[in-house]
């Protein structure tokens, strides 16, 4: 399993869905042990809000993730922020 990425509309940003899907995973990351291959990021591109998940974080969160409708992607852009999880695997990126 790959990155995945989770865009935000404005509505979701208004009811703060992105804040309680970071709880969420944040949640499950620590219930399963805290996991090093598994990361949560954060990137903006003007108004547009994204969330990148690793591939340890995806396979971690895949039941939720697979409401969401994720898309593909690839490693966050250099100016993401680490939300959630290892700083190897920002490093990896």
């Amino acid at each position: 399993m790959g990155w995945k990425r989770v865009d935000f509309s404005d509505d979701a940003l208004v009811r703060n869905l992105p804040d309680a899907l970071t709880q969420a995973f944040e949640g499950a990351f620590l219930a399963a042990g805290a996991p090093g291959n598994a990361a949560l990021f954060e990137s903006r591109d003007g108004p547009r809000l994204s969330f990148h998940f690793s591939p340890g974080a995806a396979a971690l969160f895949e039941q939720t993730l697979g409401t969401l409708g994720p898309k593909r992607g690839s490693a966050p852009p250099a100016g993401a922020r680490l939300l959630v999880g290892s700083a190897e695997t920002w490093a990896a990126r």
